[in-house]
């Protein structure tokens, strides 16, 4: 099935018990396989609003707080939620619409290092906002070209202007989401460290040079794990490599002279080995095509790239 049809509840509002009231009703045809910025378009078009004002929200029960639709996976859940439920009237979705000046908002907050309590970004000691409201006497004029209004913007700092107060929600989502991404270093003694990427725990010790994903005494040189630890506690990390990594090492290498082959006319080769025939060694040919490219093992083929914030090693859902 291509088609859902959807009921849309909109130019209503949220009671304090999370039911939508006082709303018309509408409905439109989707895709299956649309993405967010599909459905927000076709919303827009049939309701004929901005989509910069457009808030998609769906409850799952009664009393439960709206989830709101605000991404490529939320629009996915709903979705498989949509196709397991019979009926158009079940699961509506409920549209409501901003103020249709332009909001603008600002982070005053310090970018801290990474901790347990990431989770808590949305709390409103860490992030303040204000709004320009019409018929004020202080008007601000702010250039266009200085207002953020892509949501995976990265370079998060103190003083920065926003379009509105959801796409700052939104940044500050997806800014909680890369820290946790990154490497969380917990000492447990001078040399003995954890190190948690992602869901993953790796335990490096770097007077052995050896780490638990098996790349630090493999290469004899840090892995990224290693390089946590190093960066953070601001060490020498060619201390740590092997020193065949060197130059002296490298130059020691071509110390030995090497002389060349003389010419082959030259060579004299016992008659017993020249008349020897070498033949191919014998085998089975596997059936299909023969590979061209050489086999990919281990970390070296790992692929996969996260769409929030662009590391390599784990994907956006962990």
């Amino acid at each position: 099935m291509e088609n859902i049809p959807i009921l849309l509840q909109h130019s209503g509002e949220w009671d304090d018990n999370n039911n939508f009231i006082n709303f018309h009703v509408n409905a439109i045809l989707i895709k299956t396989y649309w993405k967010f910025e599909q459905l927000l378009r076709e919303i827009a078009k049939q309701l004929q609003k901005d989509s910069k004002t457009i808030v998609i929200q769906y409850a799952i029960a009664q009393g439960y707080p709206p989830i709101t639709i605000c991404s490529d996976m939320s629009v996915s859940v709903y979705m498989e939620l949509k196709k397991s439920s019979a009926g158009m009237t079940t699961l509506p979705l409920c549209v409501s619409f901003a103020k249709n000046t332009i909001a603008a908002s600002t982070s005053s907050f310090d970018v801290a290092p990474i901790s347990s309590e990431i989770a808590e970004f949305e709390s409103t000691d860490m992030i303040t906002t204000f709004d320009v409201q019409e018929g004020d006497d202080a008007i601000l004029e702010l250039d266009d070209a200085n207002i953020i209004t892509d949501q995976f913007h990265q370079n998060v700092e103190k003083g920065q202007i926003y379009e509105d107060k959801n796409l700052l929600a939104l940044v500050m989502k997806h800014y909680a989401v890369r820290q946790k991404c990154q490497y969380r270093v917990l000492p447990s003694t001078e040399f003995l460290h954890l190190v948690i990427d992602g869901q993953t725990r790796n335990v490096v010790r770097l007077h052995e040079r050896n780490c638990t994903c098996g790349r630090f005494q493999l290469d004899d040189i840090p892995c990224p794990h290693a390089m946590a630890i190093i960066q953070k506690f601001h060490m020498d990390s060619y201390k740590y490599c092997s020193d065949y990594y060197c130059i002296d090492y490298l130059l020691k290498t071509y110390e030995i002279p090497v002389n060349p082959l003389p010419d082959e006319t030259t060579w004299q080769i016992p008659e017993h080995i020249s008349s020897q025939v070498v033949l191919p060694p014998k085998g089975q040919i596997k059936p299909g095509r023969p590979k061209k490219k050489r086999g990919i093992g281990g970390w070296e083929g790992n692929t996969v790239t996260c769409a929030l914030c662009g590391r390599k090693g784990h994907n956006r859902r962990t």
